[in-house]
């Protein structure tokens, strides 16, 4: 997974939520692959992705997090990769 989609999951996670965001054309591409993942799930009642782009489609949100959520296996991953990156750089570090 990139950088650019795992910080999705990063903001997902973020305890004052995800924060403002334009639906554009990447967005939904990007959520998509997170719910095939089975890392993020749509809240309130939303359908899945094809009902959260009839609704929000080229508008402003003030918190995704409203209408999208992280799953517990997406905070697994979330913890997993973090540790690993952590890790990774330690012993950069320490070979350095």
């Amino acid at each position: 997974m990139g950088d650019k989609v795992f910080k999705h999951l990063q903001k997902f996670n973020d305890p004052n939520g995800y924060g403002k965001v334009y639906v554009g054309s990447a967005l939904p591409r990007e959520l998509e692959y997170l719910e095939n993942l089975g890392y993020v799930r749509f809240k309130q009642d939303l359908k899945g992705l094809d009902d959260f782009i009839s609704r929000f489609d080229k508008q402003r949100l003030d918190n995704l997090s409203n209408w999208v959520e992280l799953t517990d296996a997406g905070r697994m991953f979330l913890e997993l990769r973090t540790n690993a990156k952590k890790e990774k750089e330690a012993r950069g570090h320490a070979a350095g």
